[in-house]
C-alpha cells in the first residue's frame, strides 16, 4: 500500500515526473510537477488493484503559457482495500 499524506515535489525549470506505482493507492497529499519557466511535468498514479484519494488530494502539472502538464490515473477494482475506519485483510 502506497499512502502519500506529505508533499512530492518534481517542479523546476520545467516540470519534471512523479510516478507512483502500486497494488493500493492512497493519495492525499500534494502531487506537484509544476514548470516555472516552460512546460509542466507528468503525474502518473498507476495502481493495479485500488486508488483512492481524499478531498485534500492535490495534482499540480502547470506551466508557463499553454503548456500545461499531464495527470494519468489508472486502477482495478476495490477488492481487499479497507473502508475508511475499518481495517482491511
Amino acid at each position: 500500500m502506497i499512502s502519500n499524506t506529505g508533499t512530492l515535489d518534481a517542479s523546476g525549470k520545467t516540470g519534471g515526473s512523479i510516478v507512483l506505482t502500486g497494488r493500493n493507492i492512497a493519495q492525499q497529499g500534494t502531487l506537484r510537477a509544476d514548470g516555472m519557466a516552460g512546460a509542466g511535468g507528468s503525474v502518473t498514479i498507476a495502481a493495479s488493484a485500488a486508488y483512492i484519494d481524499s478531498s485534500q488530494a492535490l495534482a499540480s502539472v502547470h506551466g508557463t503559457g499553454d503548456t500545461g502538464g499531464s495527470i494519468a490515473v489508472t486502477g482495478g477494482t476495490a477488492d481487499g482495500m479497507a473502508e475508511e475506519g475499518s481495517t482491511g485483510s
